[in-house]
């Protein structure tokens, strides 16, 4: 259950988990499988940020923004998430080889860093903004989608 906003990071965790399957397929040279994860984790990503901007964002743009997180920055970057999705797909798609593989995981090195930054300034930002502005009906609302959504990701990661 998500009893708060901070606990949403815990989705966080388990992005990262199911993304560290993704590359330890790809380092195995299971591709089959890497592909299986990627997809997993891509869709998550999606439905993820879909939950924000349709519960969250509505009521982090009600109040000053913190420094450091204006409004726009977080759709923002689910826009440079789903490019960098795009991107591993492509290039998960052309791998024929060790080098292929070398390639894609210094893609994939970048847009690790983007996630870890974005789910930083949410957990920082965005999530402390929204525990106090949100009312009681739209606390209930939204975590009770992201706990569904934490339920469904920890299905996929047992399901393995």
């Amino acid at each position: 259950m998500v009893a708060t906003f901070a606990e949403i990071a815990r989705t966080h965790r388990l992005q990262e988990e199911a993304f560290a399957r993704h590359q330890e397929a790809l380092l195995a040279g299971d591709l089959g499988a890497a592909r299986r994860w990627l997809d997993r984790v891509a869709e998550h990503l999606r439905a993820h940020a879909a939950l924000e901007e349709r519960h969250l964002q509505p009521i982090y743009e009600r109040g000053d923004a913190p420094r450091g997180g204006d409004p726009a920055l977080f759709p923002g970057e689910h826009c440079k998430v789903e490019r960098f999705l795009a991107r591993l797909d492509a290039g998960l798609a052309a791998v024929a080889g060790p080098r292929d593989r070398i390639a894609l995981f210094d893609v994939e090195t970048h847009f690790k860093g983007l996630l870890e930054h974005h789910f930083g300034r949410e957990e920082d930002l965005y999530f402390p903004q929204i525990q106090r502005l949100a009312t009681e009906a739209e606390r209930r609302a939204a975590l009770d989608a992201f706990a569904a959504e934490e339920e469904r990701l920890r299905a996929w990661l047992g399901a393995g």
